[in-house]
């Protein structure tokens, strides 16, 4: 990577990189802000579902996960029409042993059906014949990828820019807990192959204390792009400290209200005005409650992220997963279908692809990057960020 003064100016994105940097309350407990959550048929193991869960941008070398936050993913059955609804689900809480000597750290994940795995960090454990849960947890690569400034001038001043191959989360690692789910030992043999995901962060001050919330997500972007404030009310902290699945009306209609003025906004900058009143309504019904949808009946190769949000709002069928991978170009993906609905070529902004190749096999990220450039690129986002 050629690294100069220039390449640090990026990190002037301080309201972007999918739900990097999302608020101030996630911003100073950077060991429990979530960067990215991902959810995709598992690659390796046929009915099970993978979820990667990211935190800690922007991770240095010796960073690690925190022994007194729970890392939550919540999955819940779900059902299509013009507002997605959950049901039954099950929760997977992940916490961490962390004594001075950062070899011995281990996680341990269990379910809200009973089932564990544990795993030493860092360590990539052969899959068990027969386990119905596996765990991952440890420092990876981040596979976020983006153009920063592309990305600020459409969201902040309306500015499309050409694309330009300027990824700003080169060489940037993340810490990354990945799940191989059993989704018929969790959920039963007659489940619903559509499921709703989001995760959250909750930590206590001491045994008695009550619990808290320190950040949650669902689909990407919501905060930084979908909620933007443009010189308004900042509602990410809002966003952050609510449940997933149990947001307030009082939000809820801030929400829509936010979400139905970025879209008109969005909607003009091509010059064509392409959403209808009902269309832009029925998004902003299907957005305001935050999960992953994800779709384990249908074909998952290719970008599938949002399409099965798409085809609801159209009135038609979805035919593929949904979900989110790793490479789903979901920047491209949310300014193109926000700015024209689809219906001419996406915005691009010229990055199409992670710093370092996913893989198909456990845990899917690549390593993370060591060297001195990726130190010192990380050593001054996080000094940036915490001025």
């Amino acid at each position: 990577m050629k690294f100069t003064l220039i390449s640090l100016l990026l990190f002037t994105f301080n309201s972007f990189a999918s739900d990097h940097i999302d608020g101030p309350v996630t911003t100073s407990h950077a060991a429990s802000d979530i960067t990215d959550l991902f959810a995709f048929p598992s690659p390796q193991r046929k009915e099970f579902l993978t979820v990667i869960l990211n935190t800690y941008p922007f991770v240095p070398s010796n960073g690690h996960f925190a022994d007194k936050v729970n890392y939550q993913i919540l999955i819940r059955e779900a059902k299509l029409g013009s507002v997605i609804q959950t049901s039954k689900g099950v929760s997977f809480f992940c916490s961490f042993f962390t004594p001075y000597d950062h070899s011995k750290h281990t996680v341990e994940c269990k379910s809200s059906i009973g089932t564990v795995t544990k795993a030493k960090i860092n360590a990539i454990k052969p899959f068990v014949p027969g386990s119905t849960l596996d765990v991952f947890a440890g420092h990876r690569s981040d596979p976020f990828f983006f153009n920063a400034d592309w990305a600020k001038a459409v969201s902040n001043t309306g500015v499309l820019n050409p694309p330009k191959p300027q990824n700003t989360m080169d060489q940037l690692n993340v810490l990354s807990i990945v799940l191989e789910i059993d989704v018929r030992a969790h959920f039963g043999p007659n489940h619903s192959e559509v499921l709703a995901i989001a995760a959250q962060m909750i930590t206590q001050d001491g045994p008695s204390s009550p619990k808290r919330r320190l950040d949650r997500v669902g689909r990407p972007e919501i905060t930084n792009v979908t909620l933007v404030a443009r010189q308004r009310e900042d509602l990410r902290d809002m966003y952050n400290l609510e449940a997933p699945f149990q947001n307030s009306q009082t939000a809820i209609v801030k929400y829509k209200a936010r979400i139905s003025s970025n879209i008109s906004f969005y909607d003009k900058l091509d010059g064509k005005e392409d959403w209808s009143p009902a269309s832009k309504e029925a998004l902003v019904n299907l957005l305001a409650d935050d999960f992953l949808v994800i779709d384990l009946s249908k074909p998952c190769s290719g970008d599938n992220f949002l399409e099965i949000e798409k085809s609801l709002v159209m009135g038609i069928a979805h035919k593929t997963c949904g979900g989110r991978k790793p490479t789903d170009d979901i920047m491209d993906t949310l300014f193109g279908y926000y700015i024209n609905q689809g219906k001419r070529a996406l915005a691009q902004d010229g990055v199409r692809s992670p710093f370092r190749p996913v893989t198909n096999t456990f845990p899917y990220l690549s390593s993370a990057d060591t060297s001195i450039s990726a130190k010192l690129k990380a050593l001054i986002a996080r000094k940036f960020f915490s001025e």
